[in-house]
Protein backbone atom coordinates (compact mmCIF):
# COMPACT_ATOMS: atom_id res chain seq x y z
CA UNK A 1 0.00 0.00 0.00
CA UNK A 2 1.25 3.63 -0.60
CA UNK A 3 1.21 4.59 2.46
CA UNK A 4 2.31 8.60 1.47
CA UNK A 5 0.72 10.01 -1.63
CA UNK A 6 2.86 13.43 -2.54
CA UNK A 7 0.86 15.39 -4.95
CA UNK A 8 3.25 17.81 -7.01
CA UNK A 9 3.48 20.46 -9.38
CA UNK A 10 4.34 24.50 -10.11
CA UNK A 11 1.17 26.92 -9.10
CA UNK A 12 -1.71 26.63 -10.89
CA UNK A 13 -1.52 22.95 -11.92
CA UNK A 14 -4.09 22.17 -9.18
CA UNK A 15 -1.97 20.33 -6.24
CA UNK A 16 -4.40 21.82 -3.78
CA UNK A 17 -8.10 21.27 -5.39
CA UNK A 18 -6.53 17.48 -6.31
CA UNK A 19 -5.20 16.68 -2.93
CA UNK A 20 -8.37 17.31 -1.25
CA UNK A 21 -10.44 15.86 -3.25
CA UNK A 22 -7.99 12.65 -3.47
CA UNK A 23 -8.49 13.06 0.41
CA UNK A 24 -12.31 13.57 1.04
CA UNK A 25 -12.76 10.32 -1.62
CA UNK A 26 -10.63 8.07 0.46
CA UNK A 27 -12.14 9.23 3.32
CA UNK A 28 -16.06 8.53 1.99
CA UNK A 29 -14.31 4.80 0.96
CA UNK A 30 -13.73 4.03 4.31
CA UNK A 31 -9.77 4.62 4.41
CA UNK A 32 -7.88 6.22 7.38
CA UNK A 33 -6.03 9.20 5.75
CA UNK A 34 -4.36 12.58 6.69
CA UNK A 35 -4.66 15.55 4.20
CA UNK A 36 -1.76 18.11 4.97
CA UNK A 37 -1.62 21.57 2.61
CA UNK A 38 1.38 24.03 2.29
CA UNK A 39 1.39 26.25 5.78
CA UNK A 40 -0.57 23.59 7.92
CA UNK A 41 1.24 22.54 11.10
CA UNK A 42 3.31 19.96 9.23
CA UNK A 43 4.47 16.72 10.65
CA UNK A 44 7.52 16.74 7.82
CA UNK A 45 7.69 20.29 5.94
CA UNK A 46 9.07 23.67 8.01
CA UNK A 47 8.01 26.25 4.89
CA UNK A 48 5.53 28.81 6.62
CA UNK A 49 6.94 27.64 9.84
CA UNK A 50 8.68 29.49 12.41
CA UNK A 51 11.09 27.49 14.86
CA UNK A 52 10.94 29.50 18.30
CA UNK A 53 13.15 28.47 21.04
CA UNK A 54 11.78 27.99 24.37
CA UNK A 55 12.40 31.28 25.91
CA UNK A 56 11.33 32.90 22.55
CA UNK A 57 7.70 31.15 22.36
CA UNK A 58 7.28 31.88 26.13
CA UNK A 59 7.74 35.96 25.12
CA UNK A 60 5.27 35.62 22.25
CA UNK A 61 2.64 34.25 24.54
CA UNK A 62 3.47 36.94 27.01
CA UNK A 63 3.35 39.49 25.01
CA UNK A 64 0.26 38.68 23.39
CA UNK A 65 -2.18 37.25 25.96
CA UNK A 66 -5.23 37.49 24.05
CA UNK A 67 -3.94 35.14 21.23
CA UNK A 68 -2.32 32.41 23.41
CA UNK A 69 -4.73 30.02 22.63
CA UNK A 70 -4.62 30.47 19.18
CA UNK A 71 -0.81 30.17 18.96
CA UNK A 72 -0.76 27.19 20.95
CA UNK A 73 -3.31 25.56 18.95
CA UNK A 74 -1.08 26.34 15.91
CA UNK A 75 2.03 25.17 17.30
CA UNK A 76 4.16 22.15 18.11
CA UNK A 77 6.60 22.16 21.24
CA UNK A 78 9.47 19.95 20.66
CA UNK A 79 12.63 19.24 22.87
CA UNK A 80 13.26 23.36 23.55
CA UNK A 81 12.15 24.49 20.30
CA UNK A 82 8.55 25.17 19.55
CA UNK A 83 7.27 25.06 15.56
CA UNK A 84 4.50 28.25 14.98
CA UNK A 85 2.63 27.66 12.13
CA UNK A 86 1.87 31.45 11.97
CA UNK A 87 0.12 31.80 8.57
CA UNK A 88 -2.60 30.73 9.72
CA UNK A 89 -2.71 32.72 12.98
CA UNK A 90 -4.97 35.15 11.10
CA UNK A 91 -2.45 37.65 11.19
CA UNK A 92 -2.04 41.05 9.53
CA UNK A 93 1.17 40.75 6.95
CA UNK A 94 2.29 44.01 7.96
CA UNK A 95 2.10 43.62 11.58
CA UNK A 96 4.71 42.89 14.44
CA UNK A 97 4.36 39.52 15.14
CA UNK A 98 3.61 38.92 11.72
CA UNK A 99 7.11 39.71 10.78
CA UNK A 100 8.90 38.54 13.61
CA UNK A 101 7.68 35.08 12.84
CA UNK A 102 8.22 35.09 9.46
CA UNK A 103 11.70 36.40 10.08
CA UNK A 104 11.61 33.31 12.54
CA UNK A 105 11.38 30.99 9.13
CA UNK A 106 14.71 28.66 8.30
CA UNK A 107 14.43 29.93 4.93
CA UNK A 108 15.24 33.29 6.53
CA UNK A 109 17.71 32.81 8.62
CA UNK A 110 20.38 32.80 5.32
CA UNK A 111 21.57 29.49 6.70
CA UNK A 112 23.44 27.47 4.08
CA UNK A 113 22.18 24.51 1.48
CA UNK A 114 23.81 22.10 3.80
CA UNK A 115 22.06 23.33 7.01
CA UNK A 116 18.82 23.91 5.21
CA UNK A 117 19.27 20.52 4.35
CA UNK A 118 19.99 18.46 7.30
CA UNK A 119 17.01 20.11 8.86
CA UNK A 120 14.78 19.61 6.64
CA UNK A 121 15.97 15.24 6.54
CA UNK A 122 15.87 15.46 10.63
CA UNK A 123 12.07 16.25 10.08
CA UNK A 124 11.57 13.92 7.37
CA UNK A 125 13.20 10.86 9.70
CA UNK A 126 10.93 11.92 12.35
CA UNK A 127 7.60 12.08 10.39
CA UNK A 128 8.63 8.06 8.51
CA UNK A 129 9.41 7.10 12.28
CA UNK A 130 6.64 8.14 14.07
CA UNK A 131 3.69 7.53 11.21
CA UNK A 132 0.82 5.41 12.29
CA UNK A 133 1.14 2.35 9.74
CA UNK A 134 -2.75 1.94 9.08
CA UNK A 135 -2.91 6.04 7.96
CA UNK A 136 -2.65 6.83 4.19
CA UNK A 137 -0.44 10.46 4.35
CA UNK A 138 -1.23 13.16 1.42
CA UNK A 139 1.54 16.26 0.92
CA UNK A 140 1.17 18.88 -1.12
CA UNK A 141 3.89 20.51 -2.72
CA UNK A 142 6.34 19.75 0.23
CA UNK A 143 8.76 17.23 -1.03
CA UNK A 144 9.31 18.97 -4.48
CA UNK A 145 8.16 22.60 -4.73
CA UNK A 146 9.51 24.00 -1.57
CA UNK A 147 12.42 22.43 -1.71
CA UNK A 148 13.00 23.34 -5.98
CA UNK A 149 11.74 26.83 -4.66
CA UNK A 150 14.83 27.54 -2.37
CA UNK A 151 17.36 25.69 -4.20
CA UNK A 152 16.58 27.28 -7.26
CA UNK A 153 16.11 30.92 -6.33
CA UNK A 154 18.00 31.61 -3.37
CA UNK A 155 20.93 28.79 -3.85
CA UNK A 156 20.90 28.59 -7.82
CA UNK A 157 21.73 24.98 -7.57
CA UNK A 158 23.07 23.01 -10.70
CA UNK A 159 20.51 19.97 -11.81
CA UNK A 160 23.06 17.54 -10.50
CA UNK A 161 23.22 18.77 -7.05
CA UNK A 162 19.58 19.07 -7.46
CA UNK A 163 19.31 15.32 -7.77
CA UNK A 164 21.73 14.40 -5.57
CA UNK A 165 19.94 16.35 -3.04
CA UNK A 166 16.23 14.83 -3.60
CA UNK A 167 18.10 11.32 -3.11
CA UNK A 168 18.31 11.19 0.35
CA UNK A 169 14.71 12.25 0.78
CA UNK A 170 13.74 9.60 -1.41
CA UNK A 171 15.88 7.17 0.45
CA UNK A 172 13.77 7.98 4.03
CA UNK A 173 10.46 7.72 3.26
CA UNK A 174 10.82 4.86 1.19
CA UNK A 175 9.73 2.82 4.13
CA UNK A 176 6.45 4.52 3.54
CA UNK A 177 5.91 3.06 -0.70
CA UNK A 178 5.54 6.33 -1.63
CA UNK A 179 3.79 7.70 -4.72
CA UNK A 180 4.32 10.87 -6.47
CA UNK A 181 1.87 12.28 -8.78
CA UNK A 182 2.97 14.77 -10.84
CA UNK A 183 0.81 17.51 -12.05
CA UNK A 184 1.88 19.31 -15.50
CA UNK A 185 -0.03 22.09 -16.67
CA UNK A 186 0.70 21.75 -20.97
CA UNK A 187 0.41 25.13 -21.03
CA UNK A 188 2.39 26.98 -18.06
CA UNK A 189 1.60 30.54 -19.02
CA UNK A 190 -2.11 29.83 -18.89
CA UNK A 191 -1.54 28.14 -15.42
CA UNK A 192 0.28 30.99 -14.31
CA UNK A 193 -2.29 33.32 -14.95
CA UNK A 194 -5.67 31.66 -14.17
CA UNK A 195 -4.03 31.19 -10.61
CA UNK A 196 -3.16 34.85 -10.45
CA UNK A 197 -6.64 35.82 -11.24
CA UNK A 198 -8.29 33.49 -9.09
CA UNK A 199 -6.30 34.16 -6.25
CA UNK A 200 -7.57 37.70 -5.91
CA UNK A 201 -9.52 39.33 -3.14
CA UNK A 202 -12.22 41.56 -4.09
CA UNK A 203 -10.86 44.36 -1.95
CA UNK A 204 -7.21 45.09 -3.83
CA UNK A 205 -4.94 45.65 -0.54
CA UNK A 206 -1.86 45.13 -2.84
CA UNK A 207 -0.67 43.08 0.09
CA UNK A 208 -2.84 40.51 -0.28
CA UNK A 209 -3.06 39.92 -4.04
CA UNK A 210 -1.19 36.52 -4.50
CA UNK A 211 0.58 37.20 -7.38
CA UNK A 212 2.31 40.62 -6.59
CA UNK A 213 3.29 38.87 -3.44
CA UNK A 214 5.41 36.18 -5.45
CA UNK A 215 6.64 38.66 -7.90
CA UNK A 216 8.35 41.28 -5.38
CA UNK A 217 9.33 38.01 -3.66
CA UNK A 218 11.41 36.31 -6.86
CA UNK A 219 12.55 39.61 -8.08
CA UNK A 220 14.81 39.66 -5.24
CA UNK A 221 16.23 36.41 -5.28
CA UNK A 222 19.62 35.75 -6.88
CA UNK A 223 18.50 33.71 -9.39
CA UNK A 224 15.63 36.01 -11.10
CA UNK A 225 18.77 39.23 -10.35
CA UNK A 226 21.15 36.47 -12.52
CA UNK A 227 18.66 36.26 -14.57
CA UNK A 228 17.35 39.51 -15.63
CA UNK A 229 14.26 38.26 -14.98
CA UNK A 230 10.54 40.63 -14.08
CA UNK A 231 7.54 40.91 -12.92
CA UNK A 232 4.54 37.79 -14.07
CA UNK A 233 6.46 36.77 -17.26
CA UNK A 234 9.74 36.50 -15.40
CA UNK A 235 7.95 34.48 -12.98
CA UNK A 236 6.26 32.16 -15.76
CA UNK A 237 9.55 31.50 -17.15
CA UNK A 238 10.75 30.56 -14.08
CA UNK A 239 7.81 28.33 -13.43
CA UNK A 240 8.46 26.25 -16.67
CA UNK A 241 12.19 26.30 -15.94
CA UNK A 242 11.07 24.65 -12.65
CA UNK A 243 8.52 22.09 -14.78
CA UNK A 244 11.25 20.95 -17.04
CA UNK A 245 13.74 19.85 -14.62
CA UNK A 246 11.47 18.27 -12.03
CA UNK A 247 10.07 16.05 -14.54
CA UNK A 248 13.75 15.27 -15.42
CA UNK A 249 14.77 14.34 -11.76
CA UNK A 250 11.51 12.21 -11.07
CA UNK A 251 12.18 10.52 -14.72
CA UNK A 252 16.17 9.95 -13.47
CA UNK A 253 15.06 9.11 -9.55
CA UNK A 254 14.54 6.43 -7.83
CA UNK A 255 10.86 6.82 -6.63
CA UNK A 256 7.54 5.46 -8.04
CA UNK A 257 5.61 8.46 -9.56
CA UNK A 258 3.39 9.44 -13.13
CA UNK A 259 3.45 12.59 -14.88
CA UNK A 260 -0.26 13.64 -15.31
CA UNK A 261 -0.02 16.22 -18.68
CA UNK A 262 -2.90 18.28 -18.59
CA UNK A 263 -4.59 21.47 -20.16
CA UNK A 264 -6.56 22.31 -16.66
CA UNK A 265 -9.71 20.07 -17.82
CA UNK A 266 -11.39 17.40 -16.60
CA UNK A 267 -10.66 16.70 -12.90
CA UNK A 268 -12.78 14.19 -12.32
CA UNK A 269 -10.89 11.85 -15.16
CA UNK A 270 -7.42 12.73 -13.63
CA UNK A 271 -8.66 11.92 -9.90
CA UNK A 272 -9.67 8.84 -11.15
CA UNK A 273 -6.81 8.01 -13.10
CA UNK A 274 -4.79 8.98 -9.79
CA UNK A 275 -6.51 6.74 -7.91
CA UNK A 276 -6.12 3.72 -10.66
CA UNK A 277 -2.49 4.19 -10.28
CA UNK A 278 -2.34 4.18 -6.66
CA UNK A 279 -2.31 1.06 -4.66
CA UNK A 280 -4.81 1.06 -1.94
Amino acid sequence: MNRLILIEGIPGSGKTTTAERLYETLKAEGYKVKQFSEGDLHPADLSWMAILTDNEFSDVINEYPELEEKIRRRSRLEGNMALVAYTLLGLDQGSDLYKYLASKEINASNADLEAFKSAHLSRWKQFVEESDPHTIYIFECVLLQNHMTYLMLDYQAEEALIKDYFKDFMDIIRPMSPILHYLAPVSVDQAIRHVARVRRPEYQDRNNIWIDRVVDYVEKTPYFITQGLKGIEGFIDFCGVRQRLEKNILSSGDIEHHIHDHEGQSWDELLENIKNKTCL
